[in-house]
């Protein structure tokens, strides 16, 4: 899939500065994504950034095979792939933004508890 985007996208001018997105939006933040095996900042901003969104968006759809998780689980798997699909620091400004723009039906208490597991996890990474 990734290598059929950048097919299609070479045929829009448009998308010129966004193919490396394309292209590694399924990369995994730990290293084990397709199709380069790329790991951490090594994966270009935008497609980390992608990789969350397309998630987030695809967790809280209604699908063929499940309905969409709830908000509470949605937090919980963001949370957990947390280092390992996604970057660390995108999770904790993603529940940010979640909380901030009441995008799911979830407490504030559980986004905070997710952001305080991920900062006590990745201690080494500066969030504010």
């Amino acid at each position: 899939l990734p290598y059929n985007l950048m097919e299609l996208s070479e045929l829009f001018d448009y998308f010129g500065n966004e193919r490396s997105v394309l292209l590694s939006y399924n990369e995994r933040y730990d290293g084990t994504g397709a199709p380069y095996g790329l790991k951490g900042n090594d994966i270009p901003l935008g497609a980390r950034i992608f990789n969350i969104i397309s998630s987030f968006t695809a967790m809280n759809s209604n699908r063929p095979f499940r309905e969409k998780l709830s908000g509470e689980m949605i937090v919980k798997e963001l949370t957990e792939e947390a280092g390992k699909q996604f970057d660390p620091l995108l999770v904790s400004k993603t529940l940010e933004i979640i909380r901030n723009h009441k995008l799911l039906s979830v407490s504030d208490k559980i986004l905070e508890d997710a952001k305080d597991k991920i900062k006590e996890s990745f201690a080494d990474i500066i969030y504010d």
